[in-house]
């Protein structure tokens, strides 16, 4: 999936996106990681720019958001996991939704490593074939490398910066940017 290089509007009239160079998203065995700042815009992101491109080319994917807690129950029903289960350890749901749904090969994960081990993640993406994640992540850049490399051949993080922004009448511009982390 590409998102071509350009501004990208918010539903929130105050805010819009500029991308620097077009984003060739979910590449196979890839893994890409959304930082930036509290607040500035990287859930919006996801939610109003990538999900509906997901959706409009019919790539099938599964979203866990930062409302993880409003989605288990939802979520537990759907794949069948006891929610005693899910609340020990979240890969648990996650496994079992795969297994359920075992035609998704994206994820999308907002701030998921808050409450999954990450080695219980990596053995969970193993298991199930997942070809792209993208995680809205708080893990520092330096470790990135060191808990993902073995999952996946190509790191990428997504970098939301508003130090630089310029205001367009009256709104704000938050610039992404991709540096690769590494590839093999």
């Amino acid at each position: 999936m590409i998102i071509k290089r350009g501004n990208y509007k918010s539903i929130n009239p105050d805010i819009s996106y500029y991308i620097n160079d077009d984003l060739h998203l979910f590449a196979d065995e890839h893994i890409y990681f959304l930082d930036g700042n509290n607040g500035i815009g990287k859930t919006t992101f996801i939610e109003q720019i990538v999900l509906p491109l997901l959706k409009k080319q019919k790539l099938p994917a599964l979203f866990v958001g930062q409302d993880y807690e409003l989605q288990l129950y939802l979520m537990c029903a759907t794949s069948l996991c006891p929610v005693h289960i899910a609340l020990e350890n979240p890969s648990n749901l996650l496994q079992s939704l795969l297994r359920k749904y075992n035609y998704i090969k994206i994820i999308i994960f907002d701030e998921f490593d808050k409450r999954c081990e990450i080695k219980n993640l990596n053995n969970v993406l193993d298991k199930h074939n997942i070809s792209s994640i993208l995680v809205i992540t708080h893990i520092p850049s330096h470790h990135r490398k060191d808990y993902f490399s073995e999952t996946f051949k190509t790191g990428c993080t997504l970098h939301m910066n508003n130090n630089n922004s310029t205001e367009v009448c009256n709104n704000r511009v938050i610039e992404l940017s991709c540096e690769i982390l590494w590839q093999q």
